[in-house]
């Protein structure tokens, strides 16, 4: 059973704790207070160093910019050039580029020079093919026959080249009158008066026939033969071309005129 002091120490116990829960609470309040000052001089600091924050705020933004018009420079290369012409990166491009310009010139420059090329190879074929050439026995020689026009007369053909032929051999023999023979009668005053005017040697058995072209009929009365040939005896190619112009005359052919050309 409780007694009175029992009941006052209990009273004195319950007194102490509302007590210390007053100081507690009291503390909790000053720790409070002390916060919101700290928090309220915080923000105040904040306005007051804002033009401060600002510095490093615009270098990011600088930053963000110059990043945008990397991107800008390598996505658009021709918006930068005409934007910041002078910027070093910029700078670069441009040369690049002109020197990627000044190649496109001369790789187009080649390709034209090509297309010329092979358009003269080709014609170079056209006239390869054109110009047949076969051995033929002549007169007892064997040419060189080079098909330079259409006759399709193999026999007239081989008649007038005959001709041609034989003619130059007696002339390289100094047989004239006999080759005088093989020739029209104003033809043949030449033959026999100035020789030198056909051939350049005036005698010489050493003379090889190395080319002899088909016969170009002119008309029914004109036709033409080119013989090539060698008198110097050291090479096989030919040292002289003599272009020779026969006519008909009734069932015969005449020599009318042969010159040197080369």
């Amino acid at each position: 059973m409780n007694t009175m002091k029992d009941y006052e120490k209990e009273n004195i116990d319950i007194a102490k704790k509302l007590k210390e829960a007053g100081d507690e609470l009291k503390i909790k309040d000053e720790v409070l207070y002390a916060n919101k000052t700290r928090i309220l001089n915080s923000l105040d600091v904040k306005k007051r160093t804002s033009h401060i924050k600002f510095v490093p705020a615009f270098a990011a933004s600088l930053l963000l910019v110059v990043s945008l018009l990397a991107t800008s420079v390598l996505a658009f290369p021709d918006i930068a050039k005409r934007v910041a012409p002078g910027i070093p990166l910029i700078k670069e491009i441009s040369q690049k580029d002109e020197q990627l310009d000044k190649l496109s010139e001369q790789i187009q420059v080649i390709s034209v020079d090509a297309a010329d090329k092979e358009a003269q190879i080709e014609v170079l074929k056209n006239e390869i093919e054109e110009l047949k050439i076969r051995i033929k026995e002549i007169s007892e020689e064997k040419i060189k026959e080079v098909e330079t026009s259409p006759n399709e007369d193999e026999a007239q053909n081989l008649l007038l080249q005959t001709l041609v032929v034989d003619f130059v051999k007696e002339m390289y023999r100094g047989n004239y009158e006999k080759a005088a023979l093989y020739c029209t009668e104003e033809f043949a005053r030449t033959v026999l008066n100035r020789p030198e005017d056909i051939l350049m040697r005036s005698s010489s058995d050493a003379v090889v026939f190395t080319q002899i072209t088909n016969v170009a009929k002119v008309d029914d009365s004109l036709f033409m033969v080119f013989l090539r040939l060698n008198d110097s005896g050291q090479e096989m190619e030919a040292d002289h071309q003599l272009d020779f112009e026969i006519v008909r005359d009734g069932d015969e052919y005449k020599i009318s005129f042969a010159g040197l050309n080369a």
